[in-house]
């Protein structure tokens, strides 16, 4: 039995539905579906034709008078989809900043005006037919384009991902520079402030806030973005002991990174030099701007004599140190904040399996200290 429409008005981006499904027991479905593309479709029921027809008339006239909450209007270039994907609020601003740098050259490659249902799988392969960095780049590259269209289809503005059948050279991931943990003394006491000569004759340092900023994240594994964000109102003592809690950001999740009694000290400095508001509240890093931190870490580096590395490398010194002080590879995965062990495990692979045979080693450990005295259990022997 065939179903019989009795309502449809569209202008390609609202569309409202009416039909009646009857079956073999005479007990018909009357239905109205309705919905923006790109956004949710709903669909409801009624117990007449009649009532079916006022609904649907009444939903088409409110879409018309602009009373319905509309999502994003659907694009219809590339550039529109670009744009809308980096304006969401749901990444973090370092991300949002590759996003818009990586996305922005495939877009000018295509053209700004390119017909979003024409660019396709011909597209993206000639973009990175004409790559010329390295393959660790192309492969920053392709996650996110893939990004965007995965999330375009989630939304329904497109039907496929092009993305899907692109093949790069393959690379080996090693861990970039990261500091030992001998070198975090003379690494933070390069950042320190100017000292000047008072007049009593004492020595007086001035604060520096890269000092601070650094040795925090040498402690915690905090990304620039999140320490750049990091407020007052996010120390909690969520774990049995005081801990900051940083809200959901690549990883999807919120999570809670136990605080040192080291830490502490250093906010007790924080909150002289970058003092919470009447609320409590406030950055607790005060303002500043991240691209900044590459360079001071770099100077401080290179003043210290030790691995020069950006500002994300003392993120790295910090999960290597946890993994080198035998922390389980899945608990430094969640300290860090990655969305899969298996990206911790990528990262530091030689430094994960140095944890290992730190737990043979306490194996062996347990093993010397009872040798001589485990009595051996032999077979009674029958009479």
């Amino acid at each position: 039995m065939a179903t019989r429409e009795i309502y449809k008005e569209s202008d390609g981006r609202f569309t409202v539905r009416a039909w009646i499904e009857p079956n073999q027991h005479g007990n018909d479905r009357i239905r109205v579906r309705f919905g923006y593309r790109g956004g949710e479709v709903r669909t409801d029921t009624a117990k007449t034709e009649k009532e079916a027809l006022i609904k649907a008339a009444q939903l088409w006239q409110s879409h018309v008078d602009g009373l319905l909450d509309a999502p994003a209007e659907a694009p219809d270039t590339i550039g529109q989809l670009r744009d809308l994907f980096v304006k969401r609020t749901d990444i973090a601003t370092a991300t949002k900043e590759t996003y818009t740098r990586q996305l922005k050259r495939f877009v000018d490659f295509v053209g700004e005006d390119k017909d979003l249902q024409h660019v396709g799988k011909g597209a993206v392969a000639k973009w990175f037919a004409q790559l010329t960095c390295k393959p660790v780049s192309q492969a920053s590259y392709l996650r996110s384009l893939s990004a965007m269209f995965k999330w375009a289809m989630l939304k329904k503005f497109v039907d496929v991902d092009p993305t899907t059948e692109v093949e790069i050279e393959k690379f080996k991931t090693t861990i970039r520079p990261w500091m030992q943990y001998h070198e975090w003394a003379p690494f933070l006491d390069a950042c320190r402030g100017v000292r000047t000569r008072q007049p009593d004759g004492s020595i007086y340092e001035a604060v520096s806030g890269h000092r601070l900023r650094a040795e925090f994240v040498l402690h915690t594994g905090l990304r620039a973005g999140e320490l750049a964000e990091a407020r007052w109102s996010w120390l909690h003592g969520t774990v049995g002991m005081p801990a900051i809690t940083v809200p959901a950001s690549k990883s999807r999740h919120p999570r809670a990174i136990p605080l040192d009694d080291r830490v502490q000290e250093v906010l007790q400095e924080c909150k002289i030099h970058w003092p919470p508001d009447a609320a409590g509240d406030g950055l607790i890093f005060g303002q500043m701007d991240p691209h900044n931190l590459r360079r001071d870490n770099v100077k401080a580096c290179t003043k210290a004599k030790v691995t020069v590395t950006d500002f994300h490398g003392l993120r790295r010194s910090c999960g290597a140190r946890w993994l080198e002080l035998g922390i389980p590879l899945l608990h430094v995965s969640r300290m860090l904040g990655h969305a899969d062990v298996s990206t911790t495990a990528r990262h530091y692979a030689g430094l994960a399996d140095g944890t290992l045979a730190t737990e043979i080693a306490k194996v062996n450990a347990v093993a010397a200290a009872v040798k001589g005295k485990v009595i051996p259990i032999r077979p009674s022997v029958g009479k």
